[in-house]
């Protein structure tokens, strides 16, 4: 905004409406303010801004000590149950709740000990077995040991890759993945006979 100005006798006046200058707003309108009275304006509301603020910092002192307590009913219903008890329940509650978390702890270490073990058993069950019906076939087989050039556990490697253990049984897989079918059985998957 600027300050609407007249030019006279070569000097320049500031224009006056009712007393207050008139000043001129980037869109063309014209307005006059009363300084007086803005000044007095902000004088008040800086006064009530204060005033806030120290009742805001104040607030905040008060709540620092409640400062950790994310549920308030919570923790209104606990400090009711403790005025309840006398100082032996509390003891007896206390003695309770650490004999119930050690029973629980306890339980399931076992329990977890237990699935460790049971979970490495059964992975080195499947293991064995897709090892038996790769390995194991491959190296019996009297036609792989009379007809392959090459050494029977570079054979098997390449093999390994073209039966992959599917529910426990070999199934030829094309280089995709997608199952092979036999050709003189349509609709039946190869597999390790």
């Amino acid at each position: 905004m600027k300050l609407k100005t007249i030019e006279q006798d070569g000097k320049t006046f500031a224009e006056v409406q009712d007393g207050k200058p008139v000043y001129v707003a980037d869109d063309g309108t014209e307005t006059a303010l009363d300084v007086p009275g803005m000044k007095a304006t902000i004088t008040k509301l800086n006064g009530e801004a204060m005033g806030h603020r120290k009742a805001k910092e104040d607030a905040e002192k008060a709540l620092k000590a409640f400062e950790g307590i994310e549920d308030p009913a919570a923790a209104l219903k606990a400090l009711e149950t403790m005025q309840g008890m006398d100082g032996g329940k509390l003891m007896d509650a206390e003695k309770a709740a650490a004999e119930r978390k050690a029973a629980v702890e306890a339980a399931t270490k076992t329990f977890t000990e237990q699935l460790e073990t049971e979970r490495k058993a059964r992975a080195d069950a499947e293991g064995s077995l897709h090892k038996e019906m790769i390995g194991g076939r491959f190296a019996r087989s009297g036609y792989i040991s009379e007809k392959l050039a090459v050494p029977a556990r570079h054979g098997r490697s390449h093999f390994r890759r073209q039966f992959p253990d599917r529910g426990r049984q070999g199934r030829c897989a094309r280089r995709l993945g997608q199952p092979d079918l036999f050709r003189c059985e349509p609709r039946q998957l190869c597999g390790l006979r």
